[in-house]
């Protein structure tokens, strides 16, 4: 799991976890990820000074721009899925930034290769609702 929550910062999160079903392909596509380019287009990380942050749509068309092992991952994730005969079934733990916003914990190459195969998915999004800060996850100074 890339990104860096810290469950020290959580409380006890089992009072505040949304279960939230789809198969809305526009509804995946606005999940949030910790994947970051820089202005002109590069991967970098969250705390670059000019990260921009990605949603599984905006991953997705950028496809091209991510490094060698991130594009191989998802080129192989793609290729399965375009096989698959049922629905994609995704499971996604997030944390919750605001009303319907999420904020992918773990899982975001499967939804980002999920949306871009274009084929049909069904998700259940586990999202924590919790205090919001940089000490939570340093990825929150892009949605506080």
């Amino acid at each position: 799991m890339r990104a860096q929550l810290s469950p020290d910062q959580l409380g006890d999160p089992r009072q505040r976890v949304e279960e939230r079903f789809s198969t809305s392909r526009q509804k995946l596509g606005d999940l949030h990820t910790v994947w970051y380019t820089d202005s002109a287009g590069r991967q970098c990380e969250w705390d670059d000074f000019e990260a921009v942050a990605h949603t599984v749509r905006l991953a997705s068309e950028n496809l091209k721009r991510w490094d060698r092992d991130r594009a191989d991952r998802l080129d192989l994730l793609i290729r399965r899925f375009h096989t698959e005969t049922e629905p994609v079934q995704l499971v996604v733990p997030a944390l919750a930034v605001d009303g319907e916003r999420a904020l992918i914990l773990d899982g975001t190459h499967r939804a980002v290769a999920a949306y871009h195969a274009g084929v049909s998915v069904t998700a259940l999004v586990y999202a924590l609702r919790v205090p919001l800060a940089p000490k939570t996850l340093p990825d929150l100074v892009h949605y506080l």
